[in-house]
């Protein structure tokens, strides 16, 4: 004890540190035997503990610990670390279960395998399924990560068929790790990775770049050789709600693997030039700081609604029509709609929300379209209609020209109206809204529909639309008015 009690006072501004964990608690068990600790008095006892602490870096707490566990068992060692486990929802042959179903159908997206072990167990009667039954579609894909770190059947390689290159890829782009999933194609040397990741993340404040994948569902259509072609829609989550997009994918097998090959974006360059602006322009003069000007208000613009049509569809009544500014200014418009129930009590209250074109410069024409889910035209006596206008600042720039208007059928075999919209100025809009207005024979309003342009559209650029219209709606439609409201990171037109 003289010997340690002259190194502490030797190495007073010294400070040492200990190796690993398992050295440290040897060297505490040695110390602690040859020095006989159990048999030392309070104050060796004391100077043998700071001697510890000095030599191994330990707190008074921890070399105090290590030694009560000494004195108790003659030992010094590492107590194993318990993690605190919640029980296992889900066993080993759930797991297995669906690794199975994957097989059966080939890996489809997580929505629609939720769907079908929902119905193995409530529609077919299938005990097994009993706890996947209730499996949310994030757990899904936990399980399915599980079966494939465990071997589980049905967890084969993700590229050794059409639908799981596919699924891979989608999985890949959806956890937004792009990196990967270019790596994964099969034209990976011939595309450009940044046309590449652009085409996902979007560019130049699109709505794309306020999206993300949110679910797929992957449909084959044909399949020769080494060569198969996959119907992919998604479904993107996105600032305005869900957008669908449908692309069909070609996959080729390349050394056992097959792989996406993905489309090459278009990639459009235009030269340099001038464009003059010479469009009209209308601003508002606020109150300034003392009042001194622009201190009285501004009347409302003068606003109309110049017909409504309201009709009773599968989902519900939907109000539509046109209204007008008949003003000098440009109005910021809204539409309200009202149903009464025969009582003469108001049923409900809806607005036009974006089913509008909210800004409208003098003599401009807006559609309108308000909905009213699960309600039918029995339940209500009238409807009452109500338009809010209010001056703002607006400008007739950018010019955003509708080309090629023509009724077609999409992928799906759905009646879609199809198009092409070109900016006309030297600004990029950010994002663009197209609403379609549709008339019969009479030139009455008989659909109002919209969509938002995922790219951004770039000077002199086409850009095209394509809008969903109901089958009854298409075989009636004589004519199409297409117009186009705009946001821009500066503000909105």
């Amino acid at each position: 004890l003289e010997q340690i009690r002259a190194f502490m006072v030797a190495s007073e501004e010294i400070r040492f540190e200990g190796g690993n964990r398992k050295e440290i608690y040897n060297w505490v068990r040695q110390t602690a035997t040859e020095q006989q600790y159990h048999v030392q008095g309070k104050a060796g006892k004391g100077l043998l503990r700071c001697y510890i602490a000095k030599r191994t870096g330990l707190s008074r707490a921890q070399v105090t610990r290590l030694i009560g566990q000494y004195l108790a068992t003659g030992k010094v060692e590492e107590k194993g670390y318990l993690r605190r486990r919640f029980p296992s929802l889900y066993t080993r042959r759930d797991i297995e279960l669906l690794a199975e179903v994957d097989e059966a159908h080939e890996t489809l997206s997580g929505p629609a395998t939720q769907k079908i072990l929902y119905r193995e167990f409530h529609e077919f009667g299938g005990s097994g399924y009993e706890r996947l039954a209730r499996l949310s579609v994030a757990h899904l894909y936990n399980l399915r990560k599980t079966g494939k770190s465990a071997g589980a059947a049905g967890s084969l390689r993700s590229d050794d068929t059409p639908e799981r290159a596919t699924n891979s890829l989608l999985e890949k782009i959806r956890a937004h790790n792009f990196g990967s999933a270019y790596d994964s194609l099969a034209n990976a040397g011939k595309l450009d990775r940044d046309d590449f990741i652009r085409d996902l993340a979007g560019t130049d404040g699109s709505l794309r770049t306020y999206s993300s994948l949110q679910d797929t569902d992957v449909t084959m259509i044909h399949k020769v050789g080494d060569a198969a072609t996959m119907r992919v829609k998604m479904n993107w989550a996105t600032a305005v709600g869900t957008l669908s997009e449908t692309r069909d994918m070609n996959v080729v097998r390349q050394g056992g693997d097959w792989h996406v090959v993905w489309p090459a974006p278009p990639s459009i360059k235009l030269p340099a030039r001038v464009i003059p602006v010479n469009y009209l322009r209308w601003d508002v003069v606020n109150r300034g700081p003392e009042g001194d000007w622009g201190a009285s208000g501004i009347d409302a613009p003068k606003v109309r609604i110049i017909s409504m049509n309201a009709i009773e569809r599968p989902e519900g009544i939907v109000i539509m029509g046109e209204a007008v500014n008949e003003d000098t200014i440009p109005a910021y418009v809204n539409v309200n709609a009202t149903l009464v129930s025969p009582k003469g009590s108001d049923f409900a209250e809806e607005s036009s929300f974006d089913k509008i074109s909210h800004i409208l410069l003098p003599s401009q024409v807006t559609p309108y379209r308000v909905d009213f889910p699960k309600v039918k035209l029995a339940q209500i006596k009238q409807v009452r209609m109500d338009i809010k206008a209010g001056a703002m600042a607006a400008s007739a720039d950018p010019v955003i020209g509708v080309m090629n208007q023509r009724l077609d059928t999409d992928a799906l075999g759905k009646k879609v109206l199809r198009g092409e919209l070109e900016d006309q100025s030297g600004q990029v809009v950010n994002i663009a809204h197209v609403l379609a207005t549709c008339y019969d024979n009479n030139g009455r309003v008989i659909w109002v529909s919209d969509g938002y342009i995922q790219r951004a559209l770039l000077p002199m650029t086409p850009q095209p639309f394509s809008l969903s219209l109901p089958d009854d709606v298409a075989s009636r439609a004589q004519t199409f008015r297409v117009v186009v409201t705009h946001y821009n990171n500066q503000g909105n037109s």
